[in-house]
């Protein structure tokens, strides 16, 4: 059910989603500044990212498991659990590919 506890996992988990993003353009952002290629600057940063994004949501997901078995909090942790999943996933393959049609930027 959506209520209020999912609403608030709602926002915990725009937050985290947002921070995901804003790292990984940061880091390509550095990346092209320091004169790499565009291309090559959104695989780096992507594959930099990667693990330490993935491992981020593991163990929020992880920790969050115990929720699941109360009461007032399952649907606020099912909402951050399923979100942050998805999420990660979308922040991993979905954000570098609209960078790069953004940008303009191809293989070459």
């Amino acid at each position: 059910t959506f209520d209020f506890f999912s609403l608030l996992g709602l926002l915990g988990l725009i937050g985290m989603n947002v921070k995901n993003g804003v790292i990984l353009i940061s880091s390509i952002r550095r990346l092209r500044a320091e004169g790499m290629d565009g291309f090559e600057a959104v695989v780096m940063a992507t594959e930099g990212r990667l693990l330490p994004v993935s491992l981020a949501s593991l163990t929020t997901i992880l920790a969050l498991v115990p929720l699941l078995f109360d009461s007032l909090f399952a649907s606020m942790a099912a909402t951050i659990m399923g979100g942050l999943l998805v999420a990660t996933m979308l922040t991993m393959l979905v954000l570098p590919v609209a960078y790069s049609m953004a940008y303009g930027i191809n293989k070459k």
